[in-house]
């Protein structure tokens, strides 16, 4: 009843967007994706997961009891695991949000916990960034997206920031300011700057979330996203799409790289077997990750189609999947390499009809193929996380065969915390 309650709720959400300027045309354009998704579904088989382990235990990174009065909501979770690879720490950022974890807006800033013991215990909370500390009072701070730049020894974060009140629909539909990234080169947040600066024809625009790549010869790769909107006669279109933006010089100074295929969004970089890959949450209703590949070091993107084994439950749909990224337009998922391969965290999708339900991490040799849930005699593997609500997730390694996973879960929503838990996992 609780998550039934919950959707209502994110429902809601949307439709109040209708009373705001540009409400109508943005309404218009989620009823038109939900109606391609409708059209384009895939019947895809549940994957059985009954005779999986339990999911391994898990601690409570937010919120800590002393804040559960003062925030809304905890969300959006990014996760580094800073040097030695053998002993690390852990950074874990989020955004803190007073007014709840459906409304993207209103004051929101960016905080984060330490933990030096691989996740089992955690520092106090401490402020990354808010408005004030971004030149923007009371405003919206978050999309953390992270990187540790191993040449400096130093961590760089890029955050996305609006004015606290205004919606995604007047951002989107060019009715308020274009949203702006900042970065900062410490992750106290002491000192912050200018992040790289968007073209002009874009409107909305969010930073990862989650982590990005350091390549080896230095370069920094952060994922990001943009809407950029094409005013017709009768109407405006809005273009969704996922691209990167690279620093040469540890986070001194930004410029854009490729862009990936149109109707995406929140994204994920990795380098798999020695090339970029660009996993992102699909929108065009195909009800498949979408993925890219970079062979430039993220100068420009090959559209390698919706990949195979990543399902996203969308309307209608009455299977979740192999791999799901499920919800109205998928979800934002977690994508690492590792040893001999990568890893993949998501949700997978309930037979009740939830989409944002049962976390798994799924392992795959190339980034590119996943097969099916439980393929042990393929040499795949799959484990389930959280059996529950679930939403946005970061992977890190903290080990040889060993990963930590920061992940939004619940009883009834998947916005009622933010849990960690450490998963030793096979060579792909």
């Amino acid at each position: 009843m609780m998550a039934g309650l919950y959707y209502w709720k994110v429902i809601g959400h949307h439709l109040r967007n209708l009373a705001l300027p540009g409400g109508v045309a943005f309404f218009l354009m989620l009823v038109e994706l939900l109606v391609k998704q409708c059209f384009r579904r895939r019947s895809v088989p549940v994957p059985n997961l009954a005779a999986e382990p339990d999911p391994p235990p898990a601690t409570v990174v937010f919120p800590p009891n002393e804040q559960i009065a003062r925030a809304g909501a905890y969300r959006i979770p990014s996760l580094l695991a800073l040097p030695p690879a053998a002993s690390p720490v852990l950074l874990s950022f989020a955004e803190e949000r007073t007014i709840g974890g459906v409304e993207d807006g209103g004051p929101v800033r960016v905080v984060v916990r330490r933990s030096g013991d691989r996740g089992q215990t955690w520092s106090a909370v401490a402020l990354v960034a808010d408005g004030d500390s971004v030149g923007i009072p009371g405003g919206t701070v978050g999309n953390p997206c992270a990187i540790y730049d191993a040449v400096r020894g130093r961590v760089v974060l890029l955050l996305s920031a609006s004015e606290a009140y205004e919606s995604e629909a007047t951002i989107w539909c060019g009715h308020a300011a274009a949203r702006r990234v900042f970065v900062t080169t410490s992750c106290d947040g002491a000192a912050w700057s200018a992040g790289p600066t968007s073209p002009s024809g874009w409107t909305w625009y969010a930073t990862g979330p989650g982590v990005g790549v350091q390549l080896p010869g230095g370069r920094l790769v952060f994922p990001c996203n943009h809407v950029s909107p094409t005013r017709g006669w009768l109407r405006t279109r809005y273009e969704l799409r996922s691209h990167v933006v690279i620093s040469d010089d540890g986070g001194g100074s930004f410029r854009l790289g490729g862009e990936g295929p149109a109707e995406c969004n929140e994204a994920q970089v990795a380098l798999v077997g020695g090339r970029l890959l660009l996993s992102m949450r699909d929108w065009s209703g195909r009800g498949r990750r979408r993925v890219a590949v970079s062979e430039d070091e993220g100068e420009s993107w090959r559209d390698l189609g919706h990949a195979g084994g990543l399902v996203q439950k969308t309307c209608g749909s009455n299977g979740a999947g192999d791999l799901p990224d499920p919800g109205f337009a998928g979800c934002q998922a977690s994508l690492l390499a590792v040893p001999g391969g990568a890893l993949y965290c998501g949700p997978l999708g309930a037979p009740s009809g939830l989409t944002r339900h049962t976390l798994l991490l799924r392992a795959s040799r190339d980034g590119l193929s996943w097969g099916g849930a439980a393929e042990p005699s393929a040499g795949l593997w799959a484990r389930v996380l959280h059996r529950g609500p679930v939403a946005y997730s970061c992977v890190a390694r903290v080990g040889e065969g060993l990963v930590a996973v920061l992940y939004e879960a619940g009883e009834t929503r998947p916005d009622e915390q933010i849990r960690c838990c450490l998963v030793a996992h096979p060579a792909p």
